[in-house]
């Protein structure tokens, strides 16, 4: 008799679920099936790299409502409560299975609590398709007929799907190009947006361009009031890499207080604009790397030269004192 295959698994999670669930839960056969068989045969069939877990869940300590085979890029998580990752969800009722592009639901549950939760972690699932080719996969919302809060999240938290139906399963073949296909979508999200996926959303594949018209337009609005900034702006994720919240209304207020002169060499701008802005570029002071605040006590507006003497001179530091020794608004952090 030939061994079995994903598409055999599968098939036998589908069929025999539901009556075993009915049975205690400790040492099952089929949960050990699911944690340890269809695991090693997923990974074996696939060619997955080692670069990637792949995990079988059917509970902990209890039947799950919905059962799971996650693959998991390492160097995104190793659990299907935070991150993001690829997924084969079963229905409650065993209709059907779904290999999704999933959000971690208790992630979001942790931050925000169930109901905020769920708001926040959809909102971030159709933020997300915008962004991504579906490549054949469904964006549709995914159907698993739960009733538990974590069922619901699994539902959520859903970026793209593909779903099979029980007794309609393609071929083993098939099955396996689509787990293919899913990976090299789960690459490129993981080139936009790193590790986490919470922040993804502010500053998403933003360009210069796009915050320069943001600059242009605020300046053209008139006069901008002195804003609070943030003494303690949090670390988020720009498009894949590592960067820092900043209050564009802070931004704003620096450049109208230089008015085209460079705060620290007292030039003026190197040059105008297409909207007409003479072009200088706002510097934290402390870094924000260092614990800087973003506020108006920690910024100012300098040319492009100035801006890399602070950055990458040999005399650095004495361009510091004397930046703090100049603008009275300056505060040491």
């Amino acid at each position: 008799m030939p061994s079995p295959d994903f598409h055999d698994c599968l098939e036998k999670i589908l069929a025999e679920y539901l009556g075993e669930a009915k049975k205690p839960f400790s040492s099952n056969p089929l949960g050990n099936f699911i944690r340890h068989d269809a695991v090693e045969i997923l990974r074996k069939e696939s060619s997955i790299s080692d670069a990637y877990k792949i995990t079988g869940s059917s509970g902990k300590g209890n039947w799950a409502e919905i059962p799971w085979i996650c693959v998991f890029d390492k160097e995104i998580t190793v659990s299907a409560q935070h991150g993001y990752y690829i997924v084969y969800l079963f229905d409650s009722a065993m209709n059907t299975v779904s290999l999704s592009l999933a959000l971690g639901w208790t992630q979001f549950q942790d931050e925000f609590g169930v109901k905020e939760g769920r708001k926040e972690i959809r909102k971030k699932s159709l933020f997300l398709q915008k962004y991504l080719i579906g490549r054949g996969f469904s964006k549709k919302p995914l159907e698993l007929d739960a009733t538990r809060t974590l069922g619901r999240g699994y539902e959520l938290g859903c970026v793209l799907k593909k779903t099979y139906n029980a007794g309609a399963l393609p071929s083993n073949a098939l099955l396996i190009n689509d787990l293919r296909d899913l990976i090299s979508v789960y690459g490129e999200l993981k080139h936009y947006v790193g590790e986490d996926i919470l922040f993804a959303e502010m500053e998403f594949n933003r360009d210069e361009y796009e915050i320069e018209e943001e600059v242009q337009t605020g300046l053209d609005q008139g006069t901008v009031s002195k804003p609070s900034g943030n003494a303690k702006p949090k670390k988020k994720l720009v498009a894949g890499a590592s960067g820092y919240g900043r209050d564009l209304q802070v931004k704003l207020f620096i450049l109208q207080e230089a008015n085209g002169i460079c705060e620290l060499c007292d030039e003026n701008a190197p040059f105008v604009t297409g909207g007409g802005r003479p072009y200088l570029e706002v510097h934290h002071v402390k870094w924000l790397s260092k614990g800087g605040s973003d506020t108006v006590e920690n910024v100012v507006a300098v040319c492009p030269n100035c801006h890399s003497r602070f950055h990458h001179s040999a005399d650095k530091e004495k361009a510091l004192d004397e930046i703090y020794g100049k603008i009275a608004r300056l505060v040491k952090e």
